[in-house]
């Protein structure tokens, strides 16, 4: 239950459950922005339902940028991170997090170097033309978190 960050999620389209399930655990927890309804899987899971597959196709997700696992790709790691220790998936998410903030810690001072670097600045007006322009900063910052 805790693999969600690994691709051992399951389309949340295509789920179903009793009502009695529901009611065990429901409602959703509307204080998690992006999993909570892995929140919820894990909270059934807790209170004693099974999980069925079946080897059929039920539904279709839609992808796109605006989706906010899309759009929000680490937020979401860390909403899963923290829906996951709050069941006590500590273990297994620690890992995972610590890779992210081996990455961050890496890319935080090398980008201003990259970015500073001459050969960069004399080539900046060809790359231009094949990179998407800036993107603000509070275009990448969801509406939950905006101040």
């Amino acid at each position: 239950m805790y693999q969600w960050m690994r691709g051992g999620d399951f389309m949340q389209p295509s789920c179903f459950f009793r009502d009695t399930a529901w009611r065990a655990v429901g409602p959703l927890d509307e204080s998690i922005h992006i999993a909570f309804d892995v929140d919820l899987w894990m909270r059934m899971a807790k209170a004693g339902s099974t999980f069925v597959t079946i080897d059929r196709v039920l539904s279709r997700s839609l992808a796109h940028p605006g989706a906010k696992t899309s759009a929000y790709i680490n937020l979401s790691y860390v909403d899963f991170a923290i829906v996951a220790i709050r069941h006590g998936g500590e273990g297994v998410v620690r890992k995972y997090l610590e890779d992210i903030a081996a990455r961050l810690s890496w890319a935080e001072p090398n980008l201003e170097k990259i970015l500073k670097h001459p050969v960069l600045r004399l080539l900046e007006p060809v790359i231009s033309l094949f990179m998407k322009p800036a993107i603000r900063r509070r275009d990448t910052v969801p509406p939950w978190l905006r101040r």
